[in-house]
């Protein structure tokens, strides 16, 4: 097992919807994930792909559009930290 970048693992410990995670549990995540930077307006994942693991927003802000086809479909536009069902 590799050993987490400090910055990602101390960035994770300070994540709102994380920090109450055992720390073993978030250094496995840190030590198994990696930063990735997305530029504004970019897609994480398109409407045929499938979602490729978890991605923890650390700065910025997340838009999420489901359509369900024919009629009104789901928004949910988030800033860092916020998780809702």
């Amino acid at each position: 097992m590799s050993t987490p970048s400090p910055s990602l693992l101390e960035r994770l410990i300070a994540h709102r919807t994380l920090s109450a995670a055992p720390r073993e549990q978030i250094a496995w995540v840190a030590a198994h994930g990696a930063l990735r930077h997305l530029d504004s307006g970019a897609v994480l994942t398109s409407m045929k792909g499938q979602v490729e693991g978890l991605h923890v927003v650390l700065s910025g802000h997340l838009s999420i559009h489901v359509d369900r086809g024919p009629g009104a479909g789901r928004s949910w536009n988030g800033a860092v930290g916020t998780l809702r069902a």
